[in-house]
């Protein structure tokens, strides 16, 4: 099995991260997506990311001048993304235009993304984990994290700090589905697998299960929402910090290099970087840490 080859911390991250993913209740609405794979099932947004002028016309790529016509070029970004994951797009599409492509966003569950990115039927994802590389052919890893996001635990007040995977062997633990390596990856705890974070976190203020684990900006965006989840605790210490990338389909191979150069110097500025964390989502709880690092 590829999954058994993976290193630990990825194993974890599998476990926990990518299940936070494939379904989500967003401005209401329930969103159980099943595993079915289909571009048509994707939310494609209405405008084309325009970038700025000042990049199309000091883009310096070889005949790509202010009149040059872009081409489309389909990236697929996380159904759930934030207001910094619009941001990202926006400033990669000031990469782009150099090459002479105009970005169009398609929003869908992760498991759908690198499914039809992997066929083809896009041309990039963004945002996202490196633990779905090993199952793909077809996708290429732009070496530069994008950004880092945290695993964290939570819980009711009056619960311990909780600092690593290894305080949680004395607790009942929710977290959302996983893959088929779930349950060897869990063995000797107690945990229950459940589709979305409002049944997770149901469960928590019932008393069903004590701990909750789930990503730091997912649960932000769940609870400004569902703001009667605010009573919960969120432990300060990240169970895990995971990078999230950029991945490019193959038969985009002749610019994958200058591509990945040109990612790392805009993703490394100061300014890119000031940007991001301006949009370091704020605390929607009720006491805790008041912010995310977006770096």
């Amino acid at each position: 099995m590829v999954a058994s080859l993976i290193t630990s911390v990825v194993l974890m991250f599998n476990l926990i991260f990518v299940p936070s993913v494939f379904a989500q209740r967003i401005s209401g609405t329930q969103q159980v997506l099943n595993d079915e794979v289909a571009v048509q099932g994707a939310v494609v947004q209405d405008d084309l990311v325009q970038g700025d002028e000042s990049a199309k016309q000091n883009s310096g790529a070889p005949g790509n001048d202010v009149d040059t016509v872009l081409k489309e070029f389909i990236v697929g970004v996380p159904i759930i993304g934030s207001n910094i994951v619009d941001e990202y797009v926006a400033q990669l599409q000031t990469v782009y235009i150099r090459f002479g492509f105009r970005l169009r966003v398609l929003r869908a569950p992760y498991k759908r993304l690198f499914v039809n990115g992997d066929r083809g039927m896009l041309d990039a994802i963004i945002m996202a984990p490196e633990v779905f590389r090993v199952h793909m052919k077809h996708l290429m890893q732009v070496p530069e994290p994008l950004v880092f996001s945290d695993v964290m635990a939570f819980s009711l007040h009056g619960v311990p700090e909780i600092n690593a995977f290894s305080d949680l062997k004395d607790y009942r633990i929710g977290y959302l589905l996983a893959f088929e390596t779930s349950e060897q990856l869990l063995k000797g705890h107690t945990a229950t697998a459940v589709r979305t974070y409002d049944q997770l976190f149901s469960m928590l203020l019932k008393g069903r299960v004590d701990i909750a684990l789930g990503m730091q900006r997912e649960v932000y965006r769940f609870v400004e929402q569902q703001p009667e989840f605010r009573v919960m605790k969120m432990h300060r210490t990240p169970m895990l910090r995971v990078p999230l990338f950029h991945f490019v389909h193959e038969k985009h191979h002749d610019i994958y290099q200058p591509l990945s150069d040109a990612i790392a110097e805009k993703v490394n500025s100061s300014g890119f970087k000031s940007r991001i964390r301006s949009l370091a989502p704020k605390s929607p709880f009720l006491t805790g840490p008041a912010t995310e690092s977006a770096e």
